[in-house]
């Protein structure tokens, strides 16, 4: 009998560009882009019978942290471990102050974690969360009150399991820092008046201890596509990114339910200036099904995209988010045998490193380990566990019956 397992996957992927055609008379050089991926062991972070919060964080230093919940203890808890080899080998298991989402390191140092959900202590203040400071090997930290001013943001009254009004979510979308050191967050939120979730984003000035919103998406609460089948949830767990020309990707859920087959595809929308204002949502390309996208952007221009429900799997896209070329599953069973609900982030130049509950998508090849939280890798360009680079091949204009080829790497 096959036991639940959580497990660390290194793979590899080679992006091609590939000219095609010989033509008579000259002509301009083509490329076409094809992916090639390849996947590697996994390896064994801690054991855990059941997890559907688990988050993952990097420092500057390149310190990874992984961050879940145990049921097995008295009382229940989160605890975390770190990895400073890439997710190789992990050390002793440590008490987290909590949940700690959407956790981002600092250029100058140190790493900010959310605790998730935003309440109000007096209906006329403004909403407060706390916020968890790391130093850069996650040997420390210390928690503070961060201030968030966000009026439109409604009480969530149907998710509301405290006596205290609950607002907008830090979740699964990472916090971004600009170029001039503010940070940028993705929350969800309802708007006064509004019955769907809405994504806000909020800009802090302060490194985190002080957020105003600066902009949303335009987005209603009518269902955009009711021809896709499914529960319209609004637009939910937004993931933001910064990409190579300076513009933000957002990716956000609309599937409210998660009964398959019935699922709706996750939207994208731009922003030119920085958050903003954004673009209207438009579907994934090809759609992408499911909740909690994790988007991320390897040196090499690639935006990569972890999802789940069902299943757990990864999209990559190499024109900033408008098509989606390929993916990688690890299992498309869906709920209850399999929650969805994974993490992803950067740890180096192109790579990249994932939490999942394997149960059964992925081998354990140690049967006395038994349920077992882990890590997957994606493998990068000049990594130890291999590479993902653009490699050119151009077929250059030539003379009839000649071929001539040029090779390029980004």
């Amino acid at each position: 009998m096959r036991r639940n397992c959580l497990v660390a996957i290194v793979f590899a992927i080679a992006i091609l560009l590939v000219g095609f055609g010989c033509e008579s008379q000259p002509s301009a050089a083509e490329e076409t882009e094809i992916l090639k991926i390849t996947v590697g062991e996994p390896t064994t972070l801690s054991s855990v019978e059941y997890d559907n919060s688990a988050t993952l964080s990097v420092s500057r230093t390149s310190v990874v942290a992984a961050f879940y919940k145990r049921e097995d203890t008295d009382p229940p808890g989160y605890f975390y471990s770190t990895s400073a080899d890439g997710g190789l080998t992990w050390g002793k298991e440590m008490p987290s102050p909590g949940g700690a989402a959407n956790g981002t390191a600092l250029r100058d140092g140190g790493v900010i974690h959310a605790d998730g959900c935003c309440y109000k202590i007096v209906p006329s203040w403004p909403w407060t969360t706390r916020m968890f400071r790391f130093n850069d090997d996650f040997s420390e930290y210390a928690a503070e009150m961060a201030t968030i001013h966000a009026p439109e943001a409604a009480e969530d009254y149907r998710e509301n399991r405290t006596g205290s009004a609950r607002g907008p979510i830090f979740n699964s979308g990472k916090m971004v820092q600009v170029p001039n050191g503010d940070m940028i967050a993705p929350v969800e939120s309802f708007l006064k008046g509004r019955i769907k979730y809405h994504p806000l984003f909020l800009r802090s000035s302060d490194l985190g201890r002080t957020w105003y919103h600066c902009g949303s998406v335009p987005a209603g609460t009518k269902d955009p596509n009711p021809e896709f089948p499914g529960e319209f949830l609004g637009y939910g767990e937004p993931s933001i990114a910064l990409l190579p020309n300076g513009q933000m990707l957002a990716m956000m859920r609309t599937q409210f339910s998660h009964i398959p087959p019935d699922y709706k595809p996750m939207y994208v929308s731009w922003s030119d200036d920085l958050a903003k204002t954004w673009t209207k949502p438009v579907p994934t390309e090809p759609h992408l099904m499911g909740i909690m996208p994790t988007l991320a952007v390897l040196d090499n221009g690639v935006v990569a995209c972890a999802y789940g429900r069902p299943g757990f799997h990864v999209a990559f896209s190499t024109d900033n988010g408008r098509t989606w070329s390929q993916r990688i599953s690890f299992t498309d069973l869906p709920v209850p045998h399999h929650t969805g609900q994974e993490d992803m982030v950067k740890i180096g130049p192109n790579k990249l490193i994932a939490i999942l509950k394997t149960s059964n998508c992925v081998p354990c090849h140690d049967p006395s380990v038994g349920e077992v939280l882990s890590t997957m890798c994606l493998a990068m360009r000049g990594a130890r566990f291999g590479s993902v680079s653009r490699v050119s091949l151009i077929q250059i204009p030539a003379m009839a019956s000649a071929s001539a080829w040029a090779f390029r790497v980004d």
